[in-house]
């Protein structure tokens, strides 16, 4: 049975990685997002069209309530986590739409580096969206499961974070530096959580393993198909 000690370690330990993809998340959009037309580095962009401000608020919204949600388990408030969390997940829901229009959208903004088409460039959304629905509905499905549910949110919420390195100058404008931002997103949030797991257990619990496997699959998919004859025909025949 845990103690009380380990439950308060476990709880700013969440709470603590929250902020973090949070800051995170904030630190990478400020130029194109949050202080649009203000900032201009690293490099000028588009305008803000309705469809990308909506996805932007919605976006942000749910990241303030993964920061809520882990500092009400805090406050041991988990009668209005409960409650909250129907919201979360009906957000949540609303969400998978929004990315995918948001992405199909992103072909004719013209919002992609120059290593890439516009086609290309929407694999990164596009292939995002049956990640963040299988965290999500695993996370709905085990939400009786506390140990796995806290996992499954925190990655859910890890999803914002890949496009927010990928807009941190972290390198020259190539399709490497991308591969590193794709990097350092995977290890923001497995290498803090394999850490937690042993600290906790001494071993990986199975929903770090599953999600750093579906992560990785993923990523090392899509950069395999994006720049494909195939995958520039199936994303312009898209509907949107």
């Amino acid at each position: 049975m845990p103690t009380i000690s380990s439950t308060r370690s476990e709880q700013k330990f969440y709470a603590r990685m929250a902020i973090a993809l949070s800051l995170i998340v904030l630190i990478g959009f400020t130029p194109s997002f949050y202080s649009f037309q203000t900032v201009s580095f690293p490099k000028p962009n588009p305008p803000l069209s309705a469809l990308t401000l909506i996805h932007g608020l919605v976006f942000t919204g749910w990241m303030i309530m993964i920061i809520v949600q882990t500092q009400l388990v805090s406050a041991n408030r988990r009668d209005l986590h409960m409650k909250i969390g129907l919201w979360g997940f009906a957000l949540a829901v609303a969400r998978v739409p929004l990315m995918y229009f948001t992405g199909v959208h992103s072909i004719p903004r013209g919002f992609h580096p120059p290593y890439a088409t516009g086609a290309q460039w929407a694999a990164l959304p596009l292939f995002t969206i049956p990640v963040f629905s299988i965290f999500i509905w695993l996370g709905w499905k085990y939400r009786r499961d506390p140990q796995a549910h806290k996992r499954l949110m925190l990655m859910s919420a890890a999803q914002m974070i890949e496009p927010a390195f990928g807009r941190m100058p972290i390198g020259p404008p190539v399709v490497e530096t991308n591969m590193l931002g794709s990097a350092l997103a995977l290890g923001a949030i497995m290498l803090p959580m394999a850490w937690w797991d042993k600290r906790q257990s001494g071993a990986l619990h199975w929903v770090t393993k599953f999600g750093f496997v579906l992560m990785l699959i993923v990523y090392v998919v899509r950069y395999a198909v994006w720049a494909t004859d195939g995958w520039a025909k199936f994303a312009l025949a898209l509907p949107g």
